[in-house]
C-alpha cells in the first residue's frame, strides 16, 4: 500500500487575528456579563453607557489588531525598523 506524505497545515497572520478578535469578543462578552451582574446585585447604575463602553473596547480592539498586522501608523513604524535591522544584519 501506498502512503501519502503528510499534509503541511500553514497559519496565517490573518488565521492568528481572527482568532485573537474572537477571543477578545468572547472575553468581553464574559466581563460584560459579569458586570451586568454585578450592577444588578448592587442595584446601581453605571456612570458611562454600555455603548459607549463597547465603542472604546471596540476601538481599542481595532487600534492593536491594526499594529498587530502592521496596518496602523505605529505597525508601519515597527515594519520599517525591523526591515533596517535585517538590512543591517543581512550585510554584516
Amino acid at each position: 500500500m501506498l502512503r501519502r506524505p503528510a499534509t503541511t497545515l500553514q497559519i496565517t497572520s490573518e488565521d492568528v487575528a481572527a482568532y485573537e478578535d474572537r477571543r477578545a469578543r468572547e472575553q468581553d462578552a464574559a466581563a460584560a456579563a459579569a458586570a451586568a451582574a454585578e450592577h444588578r446585585m448592587q442595584g446601581t447604575s453605571s456612570s458611562s453607557s454600555p455603548e459607549a463602553e463597547e465603542e472604546e473596547r471596540e476601538r481599542r480592539r481595532r487600534r492593536v489588531r491594526e499594529e498587530r498586522i502592521g496596518v496602523g501608523r505605529r505597525g508601519q513604524q515597527q515594519q520599517q525598523q525591523q526591515q533596517q535591522q535585517q538590512g543591517r544584519s543581512g550585510t554584516s
